[in-house]
């Protein structure tokens, strides 16, 4: 059942990546597949930064969704990491050599306690989570499938505080 649920979030994802690259627009949408609806991923105006630098942010929302979600992208040498953060949990997905999946934020970047922010995280979903992907993806894609994917990485008291 979980392969299959991973297999129409991967397709629902690249769905809305073909309609993103259509429509050459400013935003990213799709459906999460999850009781949080359909998402929009747009440009933010609040920054973030990592070891001094300003970071490109984007804010998620999701139609059922109370909370803002915001993803802020480091590209490194070799990689690009996509720090996600909320009022309630900060997480990353990054790419390791040549796949993508989740990781915990070191604890230096973090505002939130890390023994609360890992206790919000479905520990056998993160486990699930750390490899999405071995295939390269444009920025856009990737950020379909976090919007795709971190709603179900959520313990369900968290799930229920984004919506």
């Amino acid at each position: 059942m979980k392969i299959k649920s991973i297999a129409v979030l991967t397709v629902a994802c690249f769905v809305s990546i073909a309609s993103f690259a259509k429509n050459n627009s400013t935003q990213l949408s799709g459906n999460s597949n999850t009781d949080l609806g359909n998402y929009t991923i747009s440009i933010s105006d609040k920054e973030f930064s990592v070891k001094g630098q300003n970071l490109k942010t984007y804010l998620l929302d999701y139609e059922n969704g109370e909370q803002p979600i915001y993803v802020s992208l480091n590209h490194t040498d070799n990689c690009r990491n996509f720090i996600v953060r909320s009022k309630y949990f900060e997480i990353q997905y990054k790419c390791k050599k040549d796949k993508f999946g989740v990781s915990y934020l070191q604890s230096k970047y973090t505002s939130i306690d890390p023994v609360a922010n890992i206790a919000r995280i479905d520990k056998s979903e993160f486990a699930r989570q750390k490899i999405i992907t071995n295939i390269q993806k444009t920025d856009e894609e990737l950020m379909g499938l976090i919007a795709s994917y971190l709603p179900i990485l959520l313990t369900e008291k968290y799930k229920k505080a984004l919506n």
